[in-house]
């Protein structure tokens, strides 16, 4: 699984982006940028929802999850389980889809 600082970098690669670039559409300085690349510091949540708004981004990727089928099967599970959806419900669910 991949840091944050690796996806932050794949990020600004991605996006053509200098550490100054990116710092200012984030509001946060080029120091703050270089210390969550290597490690140093943690982004706020605010910062890590800035990114999704930016860049579409989700907080999972940010994280390292790769989005894999296990990922987004576990997200999706404990979406429903925090929806009070039981275990029986969703095989209901997934037999209806599956028709």
């Amino acid at each position: 699984m991949k840091t944050f600082s690796e996806r932050l970098q794949e990020l600004r690669s991605e996006y053509g982006l200098n550490q100054v670039e990116l710092a200012k559409r984030l509001g946060v300085s080029k120091v703050t940028i270089s210390k969550y690349e290597s490690n140093q510091m943690r982004p706020s949540i605010d910062i890590m929802i800035k990114i999704k708004q930016l860049f579409g981004k989700s907080l999972d990727w940010q994280l390292g999850f790769d989005g894999t089928t296990e990922d987004e099967y576990s997200t999706v599970l404990q979406e429903c389980k925090k929806a009070g959806i039981s275990p029986e419900k969703i095989c209901e669910i997934i037999k209806v889809i599956n028709k």
